[in-house]
């Protein structure tokens, strides 16, 4: 996170298993709206679902209204 949103993970948990599937939904405090996901996902999708096949490192993007 960047400090402008957060980020809601579900399911929420310290593992997860090979092949399941997990939902990043981010949610951008007042004046400042979503702009993309980066890192080992690259997209603008938001809500976006992930399939674990390893670890990964997502890093989410807010920028000014």
């Amino acid at each position: 996170m960047d400090g402008n949103g957060s980020v809601t993970i579900t399911p929420e948990k310290a593992a997860y298993t090979q092949e399941e599937t997990v939902t990043l939904k981010a949610t951008p405090v007042e004046g400042y709206e979503f702009q993309s996901w980066s890192g080992d996902i690259i997209c603008a999708d938001n809500p976006v679902n992930i399939t674990m096949t390893k670890n990964i490192n997502i890093t989410v993007h807010f920028t000014l209204e």
